[in-house]
C-alpha cells in the first residue's frame, strides 16, 4: 500500500468510525475493537468487531494460533455481553485473506461486502434532476427524522427509544446534522452528515420511504450534501453501501468511485 494510499484509507476509516460512536459504545484492546449497542442487537453495523492494523497490515503472514486467538477474545467480549457481532474487514490489508480464512475456522463467512466510495467536492454543487416540489433542508425534528429513517430501514420498533436518546446528543455536535427531504410537506427521505476529518463529509443514514423510491429523492439529497460540503470547505464526501443493496450504480453515475471494499462476516448464533 502507497503511502498516499495509507493516508487516504486512514481518513475514510477515521470518518466512519467517528459515525459508528455516534451510535455505538466501544471496547478496545491491543488487538480488536468492539463497536456495539445492545439495544440494536443482531445488527452486524451496529454490532461488529475489527482487528487493529498492527495485526493486518504486514505481508508476512502471523502465526495462525496468535490471530485465532485474538478473534476467540473479541469473541468472547462480545458473549458477555450477551452478542453476536459481525467482523469488518478491508480488502487493502496485507493480511486479510488469512485472517478470513482464520475467521472461516471458526464458524464465520462473509455475507455481503460493502464498498465504500467517495467523490471530489465540485467548485459548484450539482443539479440534481428528481421529484418536483421536493425540499431538502437540515432539521433539528428527530423524532420526524428517525420516523423516516425507521420506514426506510424497516427498522423495528424497539430501536426508537434509543435512536432519539442518541440522536439529542448528535444534535449538540457542530460535525454532523440531519436532512429531511420533504414532498408537499410530507417527509420522504433523510440524511445525516458528519465531517471528521476536515476535509471530509460522510453522508449516511440515507433513506427514501418505500412509496417515494426511485423517484430521484435520493440524488436530491446527495447534491444537497456536495452544497452542504461546499460550504464547509470540505474536499471530499464519502459514503458507503452494501452491495445487496444494488444502488451502486446510482453512486457512480452521479460521480462516486469505488475506493475500497470490506467483508462483512457473520456466524451463526452461539449458544
Amino acid at each position: 500500500m502507497s503511502r498516499s494510499g495509507q493516508s487516504l484509507f486512514s481518513d475514510l476509516l477515521e470518518n466512519e468510525i467517528g459515525f459508528h460512536l455516534l451510535f455505538c459504545d466501544l471496547i478496545k484492546s491491543d488487538y480488536f475493537s468492539l463497536y456495539h449497542n445492545r439495544k440494536f442487537a443482531e445488527d452486524p453495523i451496529f454490532n461488529h468487531f475489527v482487528i487493529n492494523a498492527m495485526l493486518l497490515q504486514n505481508a508476512t503472514p502471523l502465526d495462525l494460533s496468535k490471530m485465532k486467538t485474538v478473534i476467540q477474545n473479541a469473541i468472547s467480549t462480545a458473549e458477555e455481553l450477551d452478542l453476536n457481532t459481525s467482523i469488518f474487514v478491508e480488502n487493502f490489508w496485507p493480511r486479510a485473506s488469512q485472517f478470513e480464512k482464520t475467521a472461516a475456522e471458526l464458524g464465520y463467512r462473509v455475507t455481503d461486502k460493502m464498498e465504500i466510495l467517495t467523490k471530489k467536492v465540485p467548485d459548484r454543487a450539482s443539479v440534481s434532476e428528481g421529484v418536483s416540489q421536493l425540499e431538502v433542508s437540515f432539521t433539528d425534528d428527530i423524532h420526524t427524522w428517525t420516523d423516516v429513517f425507521m420506514s426506510s430501514y424497516s427498522v423495528p420498533a424497539s430501536w426508537q427509544s434509543e435512536l432519539i436518546r442518541r440522536e439529542k446528543a448528535i444534535l449538540r455536535m457542530k460535525n454532523a446534522k440531519f436532512v429531511l427531504a420533504k414532498y408537499l410537506e410530507r417527509p420522504v427521505g433523510c440524511l445525516l452528515s458528519f465531517i471528521q476529518p476536515a476535509s471530509y463529509l460522510g453522508i449516511y443514514c440515507v433513506g427514501t420511504i418505500r412509496e417515494q423510491r426511485g423517484k430521484g429523492v435520493a440524488r436530491q439529497m446527495l447534491s444537497f450534501s456536495e452544497t452542504t460540503a461546499l460550504n464547509a470547505g470540505c474536499s471530499s464526501l464519502t459514503l458507503q453501501t452494501l452491495t445487496s443493496d444494488h444502488v451502486s450504480p446510482m453512486y457512480k453515475k452521479m460521480g462516486y468511485k469505488t475506493e475500497f471494499e470490506r467483508d462483512i462476516l457473520w456466524a451463526p448464533i452461539r449458544s
